[in-house]
Protein backbone atom coordinates (compact mmCIF):
# COMPACT_ATOMS: atom_id res chain seq x y z
CA UNK A 1 0.00 0.00 0.00
CA UNK A 2 1.42 3.39 -0.98
CA UNK A 3 2.03 6.00 1.69
CA UNK A 4 -0.69 8.59 1.84
CA UNK A 5 0.06 12.15 0.90
CA UNK A 6 0.24 14.42 3.93
CA UNK A 7 -2.10 17.36 4.25
CA UNK A 8 -2.24 20.16 6.79
CA UNK A 9 -5.25 18.55 8.41
CA UNK A 10 -3.44 15.36 9.38
CA UNK A 11 -0.31 16.95 10.84
CA UNK A 12 -2.31 19.19 13.18
CA UNK A 13 -3.41 18.04 16.63
CA UNK A 14 -6.91 16.78 15.83
CA UNK A 15 -8.28 17.54 19.30
CA UNK A 16 -7.15 21.18 19.30
CA UNK A 17 -9.04 24.25 18.06
CA UNK A 18 -6.35 26.29 16.28
CA UNK A 19 -8.38 29.45 16.90
CA UNK A 20 -7.77 29.00 20.64
CA UNK A 21 -5.90 31.54 22.68
CA UNK A 22 -2.38 30.11 22.84
CA UNK A 23 1.19 30.61 21.68
CA UNK A 24 2.19 28.66 18.58
CA UNK A 25 5.74 27.92 17.40
CA UNK A 26 5.57 28.04 13.59
CA UNK A 27 8.11 26.75 11.06
CA UNK A 28 7.66 27.35 7.33
CA UNK A 29 10.18 26.06 4.77
CA UNK A 30 10.81 26.89 1.14
CA UNK A 31 10.16 24.16 -1.43
CA UNK A 32 13.20 21.84 -1.62
CA UNK A 33 14.87 24.03 1.05
CA UNK A 34 16.13 26.44 -1.62
CA UNK A 35 17.81 29.39 0.18
CA UNK A 36 15.64 32.17 -1.25
CA UNK A 37 15.78 34.31 1.90
CA UNK A 38 19.50 35.10 2.07
CA UNK A 39 22.68 33.81 3.66
CA UNK A 40 24.25 33.53 7.08
CA UNK A 41 27.58 35.25 7.54
CA UNK A 42 29.41 35.23 10.86
CA UNK A 43 26.33 33.93 12.66
CA UNK A 44 24.08 36.72 11.33
CA UNK A 45 21.34 36.46 8.76
CA UNK A 46 21.74 38.70 5.70
CA UNK A 47 18.37 38.97 4.01
CA UNK A 48 17.95 38.82 0.25
CA UNK A 49 15.18 40.91 -1.33
CA UNK A 50 12.83 37.91 -0.95
CA UNK A 51 13.96 37.49 2.66
CA UNK A 52 13.12 41.15 3.26
CA UNK A 53 9.64 40.52 1.86
CA UNK A 54 9.20 37.50 4.15
CA UNK A 55 10.21 39.62 7.15
CA UNK A 56 8.04 42.59 6.16
CA UNK A 57 4.91 40.51 5.61
CA UNK A 58 5.44 38.57 8.85
CA UNK A 59 5.52 41.86 10.73
CA UNK A 60 2.28 42.92 9.01
CA UNK A 61 0.27 39.89 10.21
CA UNK A 62 -1.28 41.76 13.19
CA UNK A 63 -2.52 44.46 10.78
CA UNK A 64 -4.69 41.84 9.09
CA UNK A 65 -5.42 39.60 12.08
CA UNK A 66 -5.93 41.87 15.11
CA UNK A 67 -6.16 38.87 17.43
CA UNK A 68 -2.49 38.00 16.71
CA UNK A 69 0.50 39.13 18.70
CA UNK A 70 3.95 38.37 17.29
CA UNK A 71 6.85 37.36 19.48
CA UNK A 72 10.34 36.17 18.47
CA UNK A 73 10.86 35.23 14.84
CA UNK A 74 13.76 34.68 12.48
CA UNK A 75 14.06 34.43 8.73
CA UNK A 76 16.70 31.84 7.81
CA UNK A 77 18.09 31.06 4.32
CA UNK A 78 15.50 28.38 3.53
CA UNK A 79 12.91 28.61 6.30
CA UNK A 80 11.49 30.82 8.98
CA UNK A 81 10.49 30.33 12.60
CA UNK A 82 8.13 32.50 14.58
CA UNK A 83 5.92 32.59 17.62
CA UNK A 84 2.31 33.59 16.98
CA UNK A 85 0.17 34.36 20.00
CA UNK A 86 -3.55 34.27 19.42
CA UNK A 87 -5.20 36.60 21.88
CA UNK A 88 -8.86 37.31 22.49
CA UNK A 89 -10.82 36.38 19.41
CA UNK A 90 -12.70 39.25 17.86
CA UNK A 91 -16.33 39.02 16.78
CA UNK A 92 -15.33 39.09 13.11
CA UNK A 93 -13.56 35.72 13.48
CA UNK A 94 -16.24 34.00 15.52
CA UNK A 95 -19.40 32.34 14.27
CA UNK A 96 -22.34 34.33 15.52
CA UNK A 97 -25.57 32.63 16.52
CA UNK A 98 -27.33 34.15 13.51
CA UNK A 99 -24.70 32.70 11.17
CA UNK A 100 -24.94 29.27 12.79
CA UNK A 101 -28.73 29.32 12.44
CA UNK A 102 -28.52 30.33 8.78
CA UNK A 103 -26.31 27.28 8.05
CA UNK A 104 -28.70 24.74 9.60
CA UNK A 105 -31.10 22.66 7.58
CA UNK A 106 -34.01 20.32 8.31
CA UNK A 107 -32.61 18.31 11.20
CA UNK A 108 -30.87 21.24 12.82
CA UNK A 109 -27.49 19.97 11.61
CA UNK A 110 -25.29 21.05 8.72
CA UNK A 111 -26.11 19.31 5.45
CA UNK A 112 -23.74 16.61 4.17
CA UNK A 113 -21.49 18.69 1.91
CA UNK A 114 -21.56 21.70 4.23
CA UNK A 115 -20.66 19.44 7.17
CA UNK A 116 -17.70 17.92 5.26
CA UNK A 117 -16.45 21.35 4.22
CA UNK A 118 -16.97 22.69 7.73
CA UNK A 119 -14.92 19.85 9.22
CA UNK A 120 -12.08 20.08 6.69
CA UNK A 121 -11.77 23.76 5.89
CA UNK A 122 -9.54 26.01 7.98
CA UNK A 123 -11.64 28.16 10.29
CA UNK A 124 -11.54 31.96 10.15
CA UNK A 125 -8.88 33.36 12.44
CA UNK A 126 -7.15 29.99 12.80
CA UNK A 127 -3.41 29.45 12.61
CA UNK A 128 -3.89 27.73 9.23
CA UNK A 129 -5.73 30.73 7.76
CA UNK A 130 -3.09 33.15 9.09
CA UNK A 131 -0.20 31.11 7.67
CA UNK A 132 -2.00 30.52 4.36
CA UNK A 133 -2.49 34.30 3.99
CA UNK A 134 1.15 34.97 4.89
CA UNK A 135 2.49 32.39 2.46
CA UNK A 136 0.22 33.71 -0.28
CA UNK A 137 1.31 37.34 -0.03
CA UNK A 138 4.98 36.41 0.21
CA UNK A 139 4.64 34.11 -2.82
CA UNK A 140 2.85 36.71 -4.92
CA UNK A 141 5.52 39.33 -4.27
CA UNK A 142 8.54 36.97 -4.28
CA UNK A 143 7.59 35.67 -7.72
CA UNK A 144 8.02 39.20 -9.10
CA UNK A 145 11.70 38.80 -8.14
CA UNK A 146 12.12 35.06 -8.79
CA UNK A 147 9.29 33.34 -10.68
CA UNK A 148 10.49 29.99 -9.32
CA UNK A 149 9.87 30.85 -5.68
CA UNK A 150 7.74 28.29 -3.83
CA UNK A 151 6.96 27.39 -0.26
CA UNK A 152 6.93 23.81 0.95
CA UNK A 153 3.30 22.71 0.85
CA UNK A 154 3.00 22.26 4.62
CA UNK A 155 3.97 24.28 7.64
CA UNK A 156 4.75 22.96 11.09
CA UNK A 157 3.45 24.09 14.44
CA UNK A 158 3.93 23.30 18.08
CA UNK A 159 1.45 24.49 20.69
CA UNK A 160 3.52 26.11 23.41
CA UNK A 161 2.21 24.68 26.65
CA UNK A 162 3.88 26.70 29.44
CA UNK A 163 6.30 29.52 30.24
CA UNK A 164 9.36 27.23 30.38
CA UNK A 165 8.56 25.83 26.92
CA UNK A 166 7.93 29.38 25.66
CA UNK A 167 11.37 30.54 26.83
CA UNK A 168 13.07 27.51 25.28
CA UNK A 169 11.39 28.14 21.93
CA UNK A 170 12.21 31.84 22.06
CA UNK A 171 15.90 31.08 22.77
CA UNK A 172 15.97 28.53 19.95
CA UNK A 173 14.60 31.11 17.50
CA UNK A 174 16.97 33.89 18.59
CA UNK A 175 20.01 31.58 18.41
CA UNK A 176 19.06 29.91 15.14
CA UNK A 177 21.40 31.98 12.91
CA UNK A 178 24.45 31.39 15.13
CA UNK A 179 23.66 27.65 15.24
CA UNK A 180 23.18 27.38 11.44
CA UNK A 181 26.38 25.45 10.72
CA UNK A 182 25.61 22.88 13.44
Amino acid sequence: MAASKYTNSNIRLQTWDYRSQAAYFITICTQNRIPHFGTIRNGKMELSPIGSLAERFWLEIPNHFPNVILDAFVIMPDHMHGILILGKRLECTEYTEDYKKSRRVGTGELSGLNKVLSDRSPKGGSVSVIIRSYKSVVSKNARLIDPGFQWHKLFYDVIIRDQHHFENVRNYIVRNPENWKR
